[in-house]
């Protein structure tokens, strides 16, 4: 696992030396709870609607990127020892944390979808970041 976060660690690095002005921009400004809650309460101009919705857009790429690296790292460690049906298993454990995630990533998805409608209401087009978090198992698989 060590080795996993190293590498997402230089894919990072290289994607900023690269492009140094998009690796900042497609991660939005960061609220804490009561920020957030009350820029949403407060959210009236096409600025502060394209801030929420990127915030939201990318929590749902992060959530379903954790969701896919719950399942890669089960996948990496299947076939260890068989434990009693007494207690849960590692697969169990697994899915429900990767449920867990895909919950709040559909949760997530759906503020943004939300933010990104009022946009369309202003007649504004929403900027959309063209970014996608993908696993390094599931091209590896490829």
């Amino acid at each position: 696992m060590p080795r996993l976060s190293l590498v997402y660690l230089a894919l990072l690095l290289g994607a900023g030396a690269i492009y140094p002005s998009r690796s900042l921009a497609q991660q939005p400004e960061h609220f804490n709870r009561k920020q957030l809650h009350q820029l949403m309460e407060q959210a009236a101009d096409a600025d502060e609607y394209q801030k929420l919705a990127s915030y939201f857009r990318y929590r749902e790429l992060a959530f379903r990127a954790k969701a896919q690296n719950t399942l890669d790292g089960y996948i990496s460690l299947q076939g260890g020892s068989a434990t009693s049906t007494k207690f849960i298993s590692r697969a169990e454990i697994a899915d429900r944390l990767r449920q867990h995630y895909l919950c709040k990533a559909d949760e997530n998805a759906k503020f943004a979808h939300c933010y990104f409608a009022k946009l369309s209401q202003l007649g504004v087009k929403p900027l959309l970041e063209s970014a996608t978090m993908v696993s390094l198992k599931s091209l590896q698989q490829r």
